[in-house]
């Protein structure tokens, strides 16, 4: 390679890296969930202050992105946006790894594939949640069983470790890039076993479909649309993987022991540290019972997928408004971008053509993250892998049809960027179908709200400044307050404390004796304050069973956006004083 191809190159990769910090740089502190932000900023806050998590503090994830935000609030300082720094990092990182998956394949592919990562990726749910870091090992994962040799020693025990940190982050996600790795580690290995020599291979991915199959019939966020786009392709590849690897029991223990022993390594930090703060048992109760839990709330049956396309593909028929029919466009793209990577796959697996099949199988599998719950932001979660992928199978095609697929790819990039990026989460579902913007630079946007100098339009906040005023003016420094049935924000943006450890009754609260217990802290212990939101999807039986018995003893004082605020009765003060 000439010295003016490796300066092109590099200038290319400054170009790539500047646009990429350019678009995270400017989305990083626009937009919010708040009750995400809420729930991880509350219990970040948690550590910090000394509590253990999982005996002190409940929370779903297995603990990683606990202790990220608890790093970054102690780097940055108590405040939301401190939560963004470690995404743009991240981001960046992400957006330089996808470069190199495809820079010795092509440079406009590398452009566009970093791009696309980006655009249609972190920035369209800015929020400190576990997935952004799942997704961005996944693709270091990918560039390392791409680049380091199959015969070294270290490949697959390196990829146990990198799906270990998955898991770590989000359980669910460790199992599909699990399952992925599995596939993509026993089709790549060139033996042909027979008879009982199969056992273990076979009873392996017998077992993976078992468990994926059970996972489509159990779960209530994966409709029948969902399944074809998202699950068909997995399922399939599980399937001809049963039918083709004749691995034999040796290499197939040797394979699972690697990985194995690299989800040792990755686990033993933070197995420490359960095992010394003795709380390994409340950790496997939150990260299997509660996570479980979750799952069965009625919220979960909301099904749309399969339609989506449907009516992005009626906008582009019917409509004559440019903005709207390619937004059209656009949803029909992100949409059947997870099932056109996966029929390909499934294509070229099948025809024997597994050593280019690594970043397709991968991003097939990391596609079953959006069945989690329907709706465009577990779409989002995937739809920039399945993009990459999309490109990877154009990298060995024509400069010309490159070309097009970088058009296409920054077409998309583009729609996203204009339309859908950092848009209120209070926009209709017809709006973002249409393109109509509810955030633009001339809307009308926050003071900084306290603990949190995230700049976000004023419909979004007005209510958070009644609230943590009402809780700042009744409740003293230092006391508490509890917030039904999830309202964590209210913890960290008023400074006031929680006196249980949980932040969400429908997960910390699934038992009898569980509402006993929070009955004797309301009785022995009373909050300065409760607030109560009635129309929360988290509501439960138990909950609503506690605000009764809450209403005997507090009365009603203020509503605010919704949310009920109540005080102690004077006799209950009383005993307080």
């Amino acid at each position: 390679m000439s010295n003016a191809v490796r300066f092109g190159r590099l200038l290319a990769l400054v170009a790539v890296a500047g646009v990429n910090v350019w678009i995270l740089w400017t989305f990083h502190d626009q937009h919010w969930y708040p009750a995400d932000e809420g729930n991880y900023a509350h219990v970040a806050e948690r550590i910090l202050q000394g509590d253990v998590l999982h005996r002190d503090i409940q929370d779903l994830h297995a603990g990683l992105i606990n202790f990220v935000n608890a790093g970054a609030f102690a780097a940055f300082g108590l405040d939301l946006v401190s939560l963004r720094y470690p995404l743009v990092l991240i981001g960046v990182v992400q957006a330089l790894l996808v470069w190199r998956l495809f820079a010795a394949r092509s440079i406009i592919l590398a452009a566009a594939a970093a791009t696309a990562a980006t655009s249609v990726g972190i920035i369209q749910f800015l929020n400190p949640t576990a997935h952004w870091y799942a997704l961005f090992c996944t693709v270091s994962l990918m560039v390392w069983l791409t680049e380091v040799p199959r015969e070294s020693r270290v490949r697959i025990v390196g990829a146990g470790v990198l799906i270990g940190v998955i898991t770590l982050f989000r359980q669910l996600t460790g199992v599909w890039i699990g399952m992925a790795v599995l596939v993509v580690t026993f089709s790549e290995r060139r033996e042909y076993a027979h008879g009982s020599e199969l056992l273990l291979s076979r009873a392996i991915l017998i077992s993976l479909t078992f468990v994926l199959s059970w996972y489509l019939v159990v779960t209530d966020g994966a409709d029948p649309g969902g399944i074809v786009l998202f699950a068909s392709a997995p399922a399939a590849l599980l399937i001809l993987a049963l039918r083709s690897v004749r691995l034999t029991n040796r290499t197939t223990a040797l394979i699972s022991l690697q990985l194995g022993v690299g989800m040792l390594v990755a686990c033993a930090p933070l197995l420490a540290y359960h095992v010394s703060h003795g709380s390994v048992a409340h950790w496997i109760s939150d990260v299997v019972g509660a996570s479980l839990a979750l799952t069965q709330l009625p919220f979960f049956e909301q099904a749309w997928f399969g339609i989506l396309p449907l009516l992005a593909f009626v906008e582009v028929t019917t409509s004559f408004d440019f903005v709207r029919i390619v937004n059209g466009l656009y949803w029909i793209a992100v949409a059947l971008a997870a099932a056109m990577n996966g029929v390909l796959a499934v294509r070229a697996f099948s025809r024997g053509e597994r050593d280019k099949l690594i970043v397709p199988i991968v991003a097939s599998f990391y596609a079953l993250v959006t069945l989690h719950l329907n709706g465009t932001i577990y779409l989002y979660y995937s739809v920039g892998l399945s993009l990459v992928a999309l490109l990877w199978w154009t990298s060995h095609a024509s400069i010309s049809v490159r070309l097009a697929a970088t058009t296409v790819a920054l077409g998309i990039c583009a729609v996203a960027l204009q339309f859908h990026a950092a848009q209120s989460s209070l926009r209709r579902p017809i709006d973002a179908l249409r393109g109509r913007r509810t955030v633009t630079a001339a809307t009308a946007t926050c003071a900084p709200l306290p603990r949190s100098h995230l700049r976000i339009e004023k419909a979004e906040c007005e209510d958070y400044y009644r609230l943590v005023n009402a809780i700042q003016l009744a409740v003293p420094a230092g006391s508490t307050i509890f917030a039904l049935p999830s309202d964590a924000e209210l913890y960290f943006l008023a400074d006031r404390r929680n006196p249980f450890g949980f932040y969400n009754t429908a997960l910390g609260i699934r038992t009898a004796t569980d509402v006993t217990e929070v009955l004797r802290v309301l009785r022995e212990k009373p909050p300065s304050l409760i607030t109560f939101r009635p129309d929360d999807k988290y509501n439960t039986p138990l909950s609503l069973r506690i605000m009764d018995d809450v209403r005997r003893s507090y009365e009603r004082v203020d509503t605010i956006g919704g949310i009920e605020l109540y005080r102690p009765r004077p006799d209950l003060r009383r005993n307080m004083s």
